[in-house]
């Protein structure tokens, strides 16, 4: 099993990779490897190959037909979990088509769903939250949060300057959006529905 692996999207080169160098496995989902080779060497490249500038010879790749029912960022999400990655980090997310930056927060969530799994960016990391969870991210950072595919009940959070307690929120509702930590470790509560949890670095 690997524990702290990584999928490296075809979006914005992240300017922070210092994290990549805890990594026992990189996935590169195709055009990634453009950004990626700068900072890095992965243990694989997955996809069609239709954004790679030049295939280097001493990464092994998996080729996949350009007419295709899934995206690369899936293919290799879904190798990561055949793995049995116990922790997938999401880089360079963003940026890129804007389709495919929607799309990668569902990414993002059928990662949640097999295990731990979130999106990390220069100023932000991003989870799926839909159950208790406690985070230490330190005092004074910017904590958003944000339904995701329909309305979500949060029972209570902690260690946040405006506090939630017992409310219900639609898709439509911005409520929950730019809270700050008042505490070291901040704790949330989710009842039903799911969240989506922007941490500040």
């Amino acid at each position: 099993m690997y524990q702290n692996t990584f999928l490296l999207l075809n979006g914005n080169a992240p300017k922070d990779t210092t994290s990549l160098k805890k990594a026992d496995y990189i996935v590169c989902a195709d055009g990634a490897f453009n950004w990626a080779k700068h900072c890095c060497k992965p243990d694989i490249i997955v996809g069609d190959m239709d954004s790679i500038l030049q295939l280097p010879k001493d990464i092994a790749t998996k080729i996949l037909p350009k007419n295709k029912d899934c995206t690369d960022g899936q293919i290799g999400l879904r190798h990561l979990i055949e793995l049995c990655a116990k922790s997938i980090t999401i880089m360079g997310y963003r940026g890129g088509r804007a389709d495919h930056e929607f799309f990668n927060y569902f990414l993002l969530a059928e990662g949640t769903l097999k295990t731990s799994c979130c999106i990390e960016d220069d100023d932000f990391f991003v989870q799926i939250v839909n159950k208790n969870i406690k985070k230490n991210i330190g005092k004074n950072k910017i904590v958003s949060l944000s339904p995701f595919l329909g309305s979500v009940h949060i029972s209570y959070t902690k260690g946040l300057l405006y506090k939630i307690q017992d409310a219900s929120f639609g898709l439509c509702n911005v409520a929950p959006i730019s809270n700050v930590s008042v505490d070291d470790t901040i704790e949330i509560a989710v009842k039903s529905g799911t969240v989506l949890v922007f941490y500040q670095k």
